[in-house]
């Protein structure tokens, strides 16, 4: 197999995987669109009588010259193409969550390589991950690709897990694919992949 394949394990069992990645090229607006799979699992709840809590998709956040982000987290595609069930996985084994919706709106700060971010699932019921990026994604040239991740919290009091992406700031300047692994107590459960082409012209 010709081709080079990352892959990080978190402690409730998270995967990620890049494949390709392209080359940098500057870019000079000043609200940068960076893009990637995205997973975080609940895998501690604080009530005994709850069941792991995961999201899974697509993200896509909106930088500014400060660090500010807002995005979207949409449902994402696993390696074959195919859509993945939902966006809310809830349950022993993480099956989709009926109540899941087709979006989840994203919020944060990237200060030099620390993220703060918080998604909004309704119902005042947030997840809310702190962690670090291997590059500052707010200053990242285009197609520069970095890898973030760290902790999360939420929705309810004493639940905690793990988060993680692959982002690259787009438009990317060759092909790459990024991949998500959402595993629960080292079983694969879903992957969520994107595939970003562009001349880089």
């Amino acid at each position: 197999m010709n081709k080079t394949t990352i892959t990080m394990m978190f402690a409730t069992g998270l995967a990620i995987g890049v494949l390709m990645p392209g080359s940098a090229n500057a870019q000079t607006s000043s609200t940068k669109t960076v893009r990637g799979p995205f997973e975080v699992v609940i895998s501690h709840r604080g009530d005994p009588f709850e069941t792991p809590l995961a999201l899974a998709g697509m993200l896509t956040l909106n930088v500014d010259a400060s660090g500010s982000f807002t995005g979207v987290l949409k449902t994402g595609k696993d390696k074959q193409g195919n859509d993945l069930p939902a966006i809310l996985f809830h349950g022993p084994n993480l099956p989709p969550d009926p109540s899941s919706a087709d979006s989840y709106n994203v919020y944060g700060q990237i200060t030099g390589r620390s993220v703060s971010i918080l998604f909004d699932l309704g119902n005042n019921k947030y997840i809310i991950g702190s962690g670090v990026s291997k590059a500052d994604l707010s200053a990242a040239d285009t197609g520069d690709l970095s890898f973030a991740g760290g902790a999360a919290v939420g929705t309810d009091g004493g639940d905690s897990g793990d988060w993680g992406t692959f982002l690259t700031t787009s438009p990317a300047p060759t092909t790459m694919t990024t991949c998500t692994t959402v595993s629960l107590f080292g079983i694969q459960i879903y992957q969520s992949c994107t595939t970003i082409t562009t001349s880089g012209n």
